[in-house]
């Protein structure tokens, strides 16, 4: 009972809302399409897994908040609003192209309309060199603001001895009542002594999940 209730009530939690994500990864599916041989199968495209991953986890590990982008649904849903990229009811400021070479046409008209409007661009890999699969002119595409950037962006910083801590992960949800600030560790290791600083913050109660009774939480006040 206890089991589900708990789980009953995190998932509530965590559907309240709106996601702070403010960076949009480029998803590499089109490059999976460009390797994939049919004689090799998964083998042909372990390197774009893999490197897919790595973005990932190294996104995740540094607590940034960010969604992957499918090219395919933001042909119907994105368009650009000044420095931001709109994909449905999410926007961002930041755009991540992974290890891909090749782009849709789609996407490239967006991303030089977004970069031409100052819109910021990291690139985790080379410049793509293809456009549907062709080779193309990427000289318009320059990367324009570092990783360190949207990670000081962020607005749940968690460190311990001044350090990133990779194995813990975080999911900020913008309510009508305040934020929902969601934090786990995903590794049984233990982390002690762990500061957790939280922008534009006056007041911080830790929620028991099962019971819903709230815990003042003691901390200082920073400018």
């Amino acid at each position: 009972k206890d089991f589900n209730l708990y789980y009953n009530h995190l998932g509530y939690m965590l559907s309240l809302g709106s996601e702070y994500a403010n960076v949009l990864v480029i998803h590499p599916m089109r490059q999976a399409y460009l390797d994939f041989q049919r004689e090799q199968e998964q083998g042909s495209i372990q390197t774009a897994e893999n490197q897919c991953r790595a973005l990932s986890d190294k996104l995740s590990g540094n607590q940034i908040g960010y969604h992957y982008g499918d090219e395919y649904l933001m042909e119907e849903m994105a368009s650009v609003e000044g420095k931001t990229i709109r994909v449905g009811l999410c926007t961002y400021d930041t755009v991540i192209i992974p290890a891909m070479e090749t782009l849709s046409a789609n996407t490239v008209k967006l991303l030089r309309e977004f970069v031409a409007n100052g819109g910021k661009i990291h690139l985790y890999s080379d410049v793509p060199t293809m456009v549907d699969a062709r080779p193309a002119d990427f000289s318009w595409l320059c990367e324009n603001t570092t990783f360190e950037e949207p990670k000081a962006a962020q607005e749940v910083v968690i460190s311990k001895d001044g350090k990133n801590i990779p194995d813990v992960r975080v999911m900020t949800r913008k309510t009508e009542n305040g934020r929902v600030i969601f934090v786990t560790n995903f590794t049984k290791n233990t982390h002690e002594n762990v500061e957790i600083r939280v922008k534009d913050c006056r007041n911080l109660v830790k929620l028991d999940i099962l019971s819903l009774a709230p815990q003042t939480l003691c901390g200082e006040m920073r400018d």
